[in-house]
């Protein structure tokens, strides 16, 4: 029984790395190719396993392994790094379909996609809203990580330009076209969460839709809406705003959007 072993990072493991496994078992007449990842990851050793042993499941030459052992031929593949460092930065759909249903559920990557895909100061803005919009939802007893997920992915396409985003607003959301390009983010974003991260949860996915405008009915849209305008990175005090939100979303929405008409009118001239 012929047995090998191949060695990645495996964080995550990649859709090439998986067909040049079974490559090898094919070309090699493999019994048991034995996949070992190996280093320090962004994801936890425990969570690389899960995707892997997902990624396998359906592969009996493949089987996961924590050792090498000296009588079994080793190999690895030369584009592993830079083929995860992609699924990492946002191009999910590089990975196998399983693996990036669990990277989704558990948010994995998500900051990596959010800093590969925003300035730095609006990666910075986006860990600020994740973290309050949690500290929010935990407050009202909704799902902590939803909200921490909306939060990071919220602003992915602020980076865009106004070329880019038009283009999209244009095929998918002619009426926009009037209003700011300011707010354009809001849709383009939930674009790229389904095309790049193959992400197609309902409820984060409104709420990141409206998460400029306000408009949103559900707890998450308002969780989402408040945090963006209150996380602490802003730099002017958001005390009143933060207490009221923690006790009731309906009258501290209403209260930040009063104040952001305000602000916009005052300051910007903006009807958005």
């Amino acid at each position: 029984m012929k047995k090998a072993v191949l060695i990645c990072p495996f964080d995550p493991i990649t859709s090439s790395e998986l067909d040049y496994a079974k490559h090898l078992v094919k070309k090699h007449g493999l019994s048991t190719l034995f996949l070992v990842p190996f280093g320090n990851g962004i994801c936890t050793m425990a969570a690389r396993r899960k995707m892997l042993e997902t990624a396998i499941a359906p592969y009996r030459h493949l089987e996961l392994c924590d050792q090498v052992r000296k009588e079994d031929k080793v190999y690895s593949y030369d584009d592993a790094e830079k083929d995860e460092e992609k699924v990492r930065t946002g191009s999910f759909f590089l990975a196998p379909k399983a693996v990036r249903q669990i990277m989704n559920e558990n948010g994995w990557y998500y900051e990596c996609v959010a800093r590969a895909n925003c300035k730095p100061h609006r990666y910075t803005h986006s860990v600020g809203v994740a973290k309050t919009a949690r500290t929010i939802a935990i407050a009202h007893h909704l799902d902590p990580l939803e909200a921490y997920k909306a939060g990071l992915l919220h602003d992915v396409t602020k980076a865009w330009s106004d070329a880019k985003s038009r283009k999209v607003i244009a095929r998918d959301m002619p009426e926009w076209l009037t209003m700011s390009p300011k707010i354009w983010h809001s849709y383009t974003a939930v674009v790229f969460c389904r095309q790049q991260l193959d992400l197609h949860d309902d409820r984060i996915l409104h709420a990141i839709a409206h998460h400029t405008l306000g408009d949103g009915q559900s707890d998450l849209d308002k969780v989402l809406y408040i945090a963006d305008k209150i996380e602490p990175g802003r730099g002017y005090d958001t005390t009143k705003e933060m207490n009221l939100a923690l006790q009731d979303l309906d009258q501290a929405a209403a209260l930040i959007m009063q104040e952001s008409k305000a602000y916009r009118e005052e300051k910007e001239g903006l009807d958005v």
